[in-house]
């Protein structure tokens, strides 16, 4: 039923307004004939009685019954419960996305144990256009310490995909083969946070250093972050790509990423 069908029938139940083409057309109408009037209110939850003017059609007959509505205390604590159980949904979903995310031997991680001056470096980074890259020896902490960081922007609400040296290969590679291939690097170029764990490490085919390359090209032409951990040197990096890719896709890392080093290496 549309709203002029429901003023109609109510005027002709009510017998408050005329129906039918003498019903107002438009909001302007709807409040040329409007007038302020003295009410009383009761609260269904604390059965509290207050006054508080209501607006109502000029011809509209007011009775002296106090009508329902929350009060505004019981309606303050209403707003607070909602407020409350939107934000422990939102820690369930952080939490949820945090177990699918992390693998189980990185949620273990045990802060004290990570080299204090990286950890801390990669803990301040805060979100924005700039991302971030660990470089560095295996085994200094570089992964468990990026883990770190997205479980608190996690808990931020912040997006994250994330890939393990051999995932972005894979999953590239079947989505190439299912059809859904643009669309899947298009998410990947638009997501809050998109993070590369040993990025290098695995040899890339022509398809995947390709559309590696496209992602971290729109990324950072977007100004979106790229999280990443590499045990390589840029000129590493550079040499195990493609002779048209290698030097660029450092030069993008090195422009659009702090660089936070672990075990020493300058």
């Amino acid at each position: 039923m549309t709203w002029n069908q429901q003023r109609q029938a109510t005027a002709m139940r009510t017998g408050f307004e005329k129906p039918d083409d003498t019903l107002p057309q438009s909001m302007g109408e709807i409040l040329a004939g409007m007038r302020e009037v003295p009410a009383r209110w009761q609260c269904p939850t604390c059965r509290r009685v207050w006054e508080q003017p209501r607006w109502v059609g000029a011809d509209v007959v007011v009775w002296d019954v106090p009508g329902i509505k929350e009060c505004p205390a019981c309606d303050s604590l209403r707003m607070d419960w909602d407020s409350t159980l939107a934000e422990e949904r939102r820690r369930r979903r952080a939490k949820d996305e945090w177990t699918r995310l992390c693998p189980p031997s990185y949620r273990k991680t045990e802060p004290a144990r990570l080299p204090a001056k990286p950890l801390a470096d990669i803990l301040a980074w805060r979100y924005g256009p700039r991302g971030l890259l660990a470089i560095g020896p295996t085994d200094e902490g570089k992964t468990r310490s990026m883990f770190l960081l997205l479980r608190r922007l996690l808990d931020e609400g912040r997006e994250i995909r994330a890939f393990d040296c051999a995932a972005f290969g894979h999953e590239c590679g079947r989505r190439f083969m299912d059809g859904t291939g643009a669309d899947w690097t298009d998410a990947l170029a638009q997501v809050e946070v998109c993070f590369f764990d040993d990025l290098g490490k695995v040899p890339m085919t022509e398809r995947v250093e390709s559309e590696l390359f496209a992602v971290v090209e729109r990324r950072t032409a977007n100004e979106l972050p790229i999280l990443a951990t590499s045990n390589l040197t840029g000129a590493d990096l550079v040499g195990k790509a493609s002779a048209d890719r290698g030097a660029p896709l450092v030069r993008r890392l090195r422009e659009f990423c702090e660089v936070v080093v672990f075990g020493g290496r300058g």
